[in-house]
């Protein structure tokens, strides 16, 4: 979620790399995470790398449900992990 919020695209290969480390961590890691620094500007992103790994990127984002994109921001976004990790107790 930090390399989310940061933004940076050259994270987009290590967050998609995370997602497949583990089964858990492949259904935890969601679509949007990939994203921190705007769906298109991902898009655009890996397709400029144009890798076998981008390929495999932009092929798992071209199947996300187009009314889940046409949801997404990333403020939106951001503010919902900020209210969802708040309401989080630490014991």
């Amino acid at each position: 979620m930090q390399l989310f919020l940061h933004g940076d695209l050259a994270d987009v290969l290590l967050i998609w790399r995370a997602k497949h480390s583990s089964f858990d961590a492949a259904c935890s890691v969601e679509w949007q995470l990939l994203c921190g620094a705007g769906r298109e500007r991902t898009l655009d992103h890996l397709r400029a790398l144009g890798t076998a790994e981008a390929g495999e990127v932009l092929a798992y984002l071209s199947i996300v449900d187009p009314a889940d994109v046409a949801a997404f921001t990333v403020e939106d976004q951001s503010r919902w992990y900020a209210e969802y990790y708040e309401s989080e107790e630490v014991s």
